[in-house]
């Protein structure tokens, strides 16, 4: 499955660059060259990003069961994971409004 493997080759990246976690008990060493906060819009223009939103829909679909005969079973659209997916019509959000509410359900998810 795709996004397996794109999640996967993500986490190896980190463990690559990062090198050995330090134990629970330990504290870094030394302190970072560099840090950012992506909740602030100074940090955010640094770096030329964007946060950008949707709300994720809930969907039935059929997948094979566990017999491999077809099932109802339920799914999410869109499916915002993989790095080629364009969200250019979805709207651009301002880091410092990251925190505040923007659906009203009992259950809901956004990207």
């Amino acid at each position: 499955m795709r996004t397996q493997r794109i999640a996967g080759w993500g986490f190896f990246a980190v463990l690559l660059f990062c090198g050995p976690l330090p134990a629970a008990d330990e504290a870094p060493s030394s302190k970072p060259d560099a840090t950012i906060d992506l909740a602030t819009v100074e940090d955010v223009k640094l770096v030329k990003a964007q946060w950008r939103y949707s709300d994720v829909k809930i969907v039935e679909v059929e997948a094979p069961g566990p017999d491999g005969k077809p099932t109802k079973t339920h799914d999410i659209e869109p499916h915002a994971q993989t790095a080629d997916f364009d969200d250019s019509k979805w709207p651009v959000i301002e880091p410092t409004t990251l925190g505040q509410t923007r659906a009203a359900a009992k259950l809901s998810f956004a990207w």
